[in-house]
């Protein structure tokens, strides 16, 4: 069963947005498409780091990509790999059942309550607060949020599971296409963004 998705403005919560004055979700960071004007759909993902459970985080990197460039760059992995990212989103991450969960908590103003949604990870379920690495993902398209099955939060070992089922020449793409073409820094995790 696929899940309707809420559309809501893609700044409604501080989570998803950027975190300085340059519009960074204006245009997709792989190709500089104005995807919030040409309204394709995108991810955003936003990484971030905090020295210790508890502390403030910090935002390591943060970016939107087109879902055209996201399928160009599935396109250059294995199919071993890909099957495996398939299989981490629908199984692992039930992405229809966190759709359910998430539009069961809308509340008289028409939004869901996403601040509770978003504290655990979606894999491990482990609270963000004690988190030292996490990343937030989330599909958009132009400027909206659409909530369904995104967004997620996924601390370290549920990103650790999803690179363990990928081939090293997978890893190697996804590492060059975060650092070439979305300017995420190597150091960021050593695990690849936007999987």
């Amino acid at each position: 069963m696929s899940i309707e998705p809420i559309a809501v403005p893609v700044y409604t919560w501080d989570l998803f947005t950027p975190s300085d004055d340059r519009d960074r979700f204006a245009a997709c960071r792989a190709c500089d498409r104005p995807i919030q004007e040409e309204a394709p759909r995108y991810v955003i993902e936003r990484a971030f780091t905090r020295t210790a459970p508890g502390e403030p985080a910090e935002v390591a990197y943060e970016f939107a990509v087109c879902e055209s460039c996201l399928a160009d760059q599935d396109a250059s992995y294995s199919q071993k790999s890909q099957e495996h990212i398939a299989r981490f989103y629908s199984d692992v991450i039930d992405l229809n059942v966190r759709g359910e969960q998430l539009l069961s908590t809308v509340g008289d103003e028409g939004t869901p309550d996403i601040e509770t949604w978003m504290d655990r990870c979606a894999v491990t379920g482990t609270p963000v607060a004690d988190a030292t690495y996490f990343r937030v993902m989330a599909y958009a398209f132009g400027r909206w949020l659409l909530l369904a099955g995104m967004p997620a939060v996924l601390t370290r070992p549920a990103l650790e599971r999803l690179e363990g089922g990928l081939s090293n020449t997978t890893r190697e793409r996804a590492l060059a296409f975060a650092e070439a073409d979305l300017a995420v820094p190597s150091d960021a995790s050593g695990i690849p963004a936007a999987i």
